[in-house]
């Protein structure tokens, strides 16, 4: 195909620049946004280099000059998907309207999980529901517990993720005179843990448990008693 000839060019390209081409960038685009298709219809396991491929129009000299796995692709799709998250997180931050929101509810003499509901609620009003990267994140999760070495780079990129909010965490408490009395990786765990049970109850019983539903219950308290 033309489009694998242009790829495996740019391929070339890149490696004797020494940065991506955007012919290159481009094949990377289209290879991830078929492998989310397939890996949300299909499974991880069940999806194939060259189911992928078709979907993208490539074939397999495109695939294997981008990535050599399909656990390489899948860490590509899951720093993508966490890093929309932080830029939410941040553009929150750098706005102050959620430091203003718990600000203003301090001003008001409001104490408890009160003072924290409604910057829970702004975060939780940009977040996507997402149900397809719900099911490949946790079918990936599923094979990483069985093979170690998935487990050690999931967990390693994981971990980059929980730091970043956990940094900004801190920061938006800083400005409105807060700190955790408990020890912040913890803290960052929980509120992890909450999500991911919450997604799967939503998913599982929606009209019991709304998405998003637990967390503005107990975000808020969690908050307020640490």
């Amino acid at each position: 195909m033309d489009g694998d000839r242009a790829s495996d060019t740019g391929a070339a390209e890149a490696s004797q620049s020494g940065r991506p081409t955007r012919r290159r960038a481009e094949t990377r685009r289209r290879l991830l946004a078929a492998a989310f298709e397939s890996f949300a219809e299909r499974g991880f396991y069940g999806s194939t280099v060259e189911d992928i491929c078709e979907r993208a129009g490539f074939t397999r000299g495109a695939f294997y000059s981008n990535f050599s796995t399909k656990e390489e692709l899948f860490y590509d799709l899951y720093s993508e998907r966490t890093g929309r998250l932080i830029n939410i997180l941040e553009v929150m931050i750098n706005s102050g309207d959620a430091v203003t929101a718990v600000a203003r509810k301090q001003e008001s003499g409001q104490e408890g999980a009160d003072i924290f509901a409604e910057a829970i609620e702004l975060f939780l009003s940009v977040q996507p529901d997402d149900r397809q990267w719900y099911l490949i994140n946790t079918e990936f999760t599923l094979y990483a517990v069985r093979n170690p070495e998935a487990a050690a780079a999931l967990a390693a990129r994981r971990r980059q993720v929980r730091a970043r909010i956990a940094e900004l965490l801190t920061r938006g408490l800083t400005e409105v005179g807060r700190t955790l009395t408990c020890d912040l990786e913890v803290f960052t765990r929980a509120v992890f843990a909450l999500h991911e049970g919450s997604l799967e109850q939503s998913y599982l019983e929606h009209d019991e448990v709304p998405v998003g539903h637990l967390e503005r219950q107990l975000l808020p308290v969690l908050l307020a008693a640490l």
